[in-house]
């Protein structure tokens, strides 16, 4: 059975790591942008290939390891402050900006003629649905999950794995909806808790898993890539089951592997704190709009051929960071109250 682990330790976990906690997050928001585009890319057996790869496999799993990081990161914030202070932390720099992009997407929607929801509680704030921002209602997900980080410690601390690996379990085949859109998110965040109340990191399964997960990952990106050539033989992939205990844990123990290995190189490590980590979030926030803007342009320029479109498709994602990077140097410039409400948290 793992030990508990001091509050003095978690303080050296997460300085030891905060360049892979920063790899990490870039490395794991940019293939969900492919997940929110479509260019007509899978017209083709390559395109198809390319798209189970990219959006079915590392965009819809890549994700999710966020919020092992951040039940790592709340175990520690929630330890230093008090329960309001914590939870009034997570409103500005969850909610707050998950609410104004949404608003940002309504007043698109509203100028450009567009049809606009009905219900516009939900569209904004996302309260028992997803909002006008699809992806943003991560963010609320996972606003609600931290507020239960000190129950989930105090759980975890007197009972261990006991109550650790049911939590894991059950957010792949226990419906948590309307109170999580995502319900994954509850292991997720949960085994994020866990590393950051036991040393989890001793156990020999773990250090398996880490060793294991980069080949799986080979193997599942062979496998999706088949998957539309070979009709119904490969379709046990696509069960909630080999999502919930093989897809999503393997991408995100590799993506926790490939972001501790492109720290360790100096100048990555530069170039992802420097200019990417700042304007992640940035890109997170805004690039559902950016690519749908970015789609509507590339369209109106006539590009029919499949490998035209399956080319802008794969590229488009790298040009919503690099529009990320752009608005995080400009807000940089700007008032301080305009960079909270954006990014959610004070200008650097």
């Amino acid at each position: 059975m793992p030990e508990v682990r001091s509050d003095d330790a978690l303080r050296g976990l997460i300085a030891t790591h905060s360049d892979g906690i920063a790899a990490c997050r870039v490395l794991c928001i940019v293939p969900v942008a492919y997940v929110h585009i479509s260019m007509g890319e899978g017209d083709t057996l390559v395109g198809a290939a390319m798209q189970g790869v990219l959006r079915d496999l590392l965009g819809r799993s890549s994700v999710l390891l966020l919020s092992v990081v951040s039940g790592l990161l709340m175990v520690r914030v929630f330890s230093s402050r008090s329960w309001g202070a914590a939870a009034w932390g997570r409103v500005q720099g969850l909610l707050v900006p998950m609410v104004v992009w949404n608003g940002f997407a309504l007043a698109t929607m509203y100028a450009l003629r567009r049809p606009m929801p009905q219900d516009l509680v939900n569209a904004v704030f996302a309260v028992t649905n997803h909002g006008v921002t699809r992806p943003l209602t991560f963010l609320r997900d996972l606003f609600l999950i931290s507020l239960a980080t000190p129950l989930l410690v105090l759980a975890i601390r007197r009972l261990r794995l006991w109550v650790l690996l049911p939590l894991v379990l059950m957010g792949g085949f226990v419906s948590t909806k309307p109170w999580l859109a995502h319900s994954q998110i509850l292991s997720y965040f949960s085994l994020g808790v866990g590393f950051g109340v036991l040393q989890l990191e001793r156990l020999r399964l773990v250090g398996f898993v880490g060793r294991l997960a980069p080949w799986l990952l080979a193997g599942l990106v062979l496998v999706s890539a088949a998957r539309p050539l070979t009709g119904d033989a490969l379709a046990l992939i696509d069960t909630n089951a080999f999502d919930a205990l093989v897809r999503r844990p393997v991408c995100a123990s590799s993506f926790w592997v490939l972001a501790m290995r492109v720290s360790e190189h100096e100048p990555s490590r530069r170039f992802i704190r420097t200019w990417l980590e700042p304007a992640i979030f940035a890109m997170f926030l805004s690039h559902a709009l950016v690519l749908r803007g970015l789609r509507g342009l590339t369209l109106s320029m006539g590009i029919d051929a499949p490998a035209a479109r399956l080319a802008v498709w794969i590229v488009l994602p790298f040009v919503s960071l690099a529009a990320a990077v752009l608005l995080q140097q400009l807000l940089r410039r700007g008032p301080d109250i305009l960079y909270r409400l954006l990014l959610g948290k004070a200008r650097p």
